[in-house]
């Protein structure tokens, strides 16, 4: 299940996206001819992943939000306000659409392998696979300043907000 701005979604038990919530732009009217194993939902779009692992978006795609790239296969994907981004199954990191406030922007870590991702609003947080965090974009409140420890092992950004859960299990939020 994955909340978004004004909408919601899921994946049933048999793979269906189920959406409730505003229909602004198309964000609940997720494709019927497709299995899914993960959805998220953003501002006003919602991407999601099907049983083969390519990527479907539909919804709002004035910034670019909702085109995904063509011929990628993806491990995860999640939806931001206004951007989008996805782990494909090299484990590189992706990200597409609005760039206002530099959310697109990767870490330059090493090898460059991702274990997780999290777009937010404004601002977009990574993990590497041994559990290194970092984050870009809109850091106002302070959202994209990942605290000490600073290696965690899951990670959500939100509106303006980011939180994570650290090596012994406590969560962070900041």
């Amino acid at each position: 299940i994955s909340a978004g701005l004004l909408h919601a979604c899921g994946v049933t038990s048999d793979g269906r996206a189920l959406c409730w919530g505003s229909n602004e732009e198309g964000a609940c009217d997720a494709p019927s001819d497709l299995t899914f194993t993960s959805v998220s939902a953003g501002g006003s779009h919602t991407c999601g992943i099907d049983e083969d692992q390519h990527g479907h978006c539909w919804g709002a795609n004035g910034e670019g939000q909702s085109s995904i790239l063509p011929d990628v296969t993806w491990l995860s994907i999640s939806a931001g306000q206004f951007h989008t981004c996805g782990i494909d199954t090299s484990r590189n990191a992706h990200c597409w659409g609005a760039n206002f406030l530099g959310q697109l922007e990767l870490p330059a870590w090493d090898g460059g392998i991702f274990a997780k991702i999290s777009a937010g609003a404004t601002h977009t947080c990574f993990l590497d696979i041994d559990g290194h965090a970092d984050c870009s974009g809109d850091d106002q409140f302070g959202m994209s300043s990942v605290p000490p420890p600073g290696h965690f092992t899951d990670i959500s950004a939100g509106h303006a907000h980011t939180c994570a859960i650290d090596l012994l299990g406590q969560g962070w939020c900041w």
